[in-house]
């Protein structure tokens, strides 16, 4: 295998091209592999550049084999001007449209991705996963911009299943440790963006920031993939950005916020008691987080926390502190 000059890697991608753009049957990266006598991941990165370079490709599993096709009506996404990564995109801000989706804005976005979907007919199944790899709604504070790079590493992990080494930077303990992780969605929480994944390391489901992500490439571990693990399961319990072990939380707010607590969508574990003196007792299986600690404080002395104690204790010294630095 001594295909390693530029012009010789630059043939080879043309004639992969030319390949998958003559019939509709594809090819498996094995049959490409022996074609022309390099190895599988040479052909991986091949299929990756021509995907760069704006030719929408797409790979569908029949039985145990995986073939890579050209998309046949490729023509018309390259007069749309999109690349085949801009037309998911396209698919997945579709999906998370929400308030937006009856308003004249909101109908012109849907005829948008209704023309892109005529283009993208055979990708459907594909974007499935990349349209569900996406939780929750908050809007992102954090300027993301300098993450590219991590981003469409990530990105293109969770498309084709793929798990990935990366470097991670904890601003809990100031410390940097590496990973292997099995990628498996981005997740909207506390106006940032994490990346959800299974960790290898540590043999858990974990999430990570995206900024605090140094390093990120392709791996070469040969690990099973996490089949059985549920990414919505994984964050149902977290009040804000914080993953940790579910505790029982109840609130207990004083009669006049009756009105303003009757239609509040806190948590979806939530249930709401009336007390005979009119209090009403907010019920949450959450993990108890600072941002819960925060949103409880905004109450004042119009909320007491029942349970658990050590979240009162915490909401106690929240306030104690506060006084102290506002005493005149």
């Amino acid at each position: 295998m001594n295909d390693t000059s530029k012009d010789s890697q630059m043939v080879r991608q043309w004639k992969i091209l030319r390949k998958l753009e003559s019939t509709q049957l594809g090819s498996t990266l094995r049959e490409l592999a022996d074609e022309h006598d390099v190895d599988v991941r040479t052909i991986q990165r091949d299929l990756r550049d021509i995907e760069a370079a704006g030719f929408p490709l797409y790979d569908e599993a029949e039985g145990s084999t995986k073939r890579w096709r050209l998309l046949i009506n490729h023509h018309g996404l390259k007069a749309f001007r999109l690349t085949t990564g801009e037309a998911f995109a396209l698919l997945v801000a579709e999906d998370k449209l929400g308030e937006l989706r009856d308003t004249p804005i909101g109908e012109a976005y849907q005829s948008l991705t209704r023309k892109a979907r005529q283009v993208l007919k055979p990708l459907e199944k594909q974007s499935q996963p990349i349209t569900e790899a996406y939780i929750g709604k908050e809007p992102i504070a954090r300027d993301y911009s300098a993450c590219g790079e991590e981003y469409k590493v990530i990105f293109s992990a969770i498309n084709r299943r793929a798990l990935l080494d990366l470097h991670y930077y904890s601003a809990w303990n100031d410390e940097l440790t590496e990973r292997t992780v099995a990628p498996l969605g981005f997740w909207n929480a506390g106006g940032e963006v994490y990346l959800l994944a299974f960790c290898y390391t540590r043999n858990e489901g974990r999430s990570f920031r995206l900024d605090r992500i140094r390093r990120v490439k392709p791996s070469k571990a040969e690990l099973l993939w996490p089949e059985d693990f549920d990414k919505q399961e994984f964050v149902s319990h977290s009040f804000g950005p914080w993953i940790g072990d579910a505790e029982e939380v109840v609130l207990r707010f004083a009669p006049g916020m009756a009105d303003y607590l009757s239609n509040l969508k806190v948590h979806e574990s939530q249930q709401f008691s009336l007390r005979d003196n009119g209090e009403i007792e907010l019920f949450l299986d959450v993990v108890p987080s600072l941002s819960l600690l925060s949103w409880v404080a905004g109450f004042g002395g119009d909320v007491r926390v029942v349970k658990p104690e050590h979240l009162r204790e915490q909401l106690a010294s929240l306030h104690q502190r506060g006084l102290s630095a506002n005493e005149v």
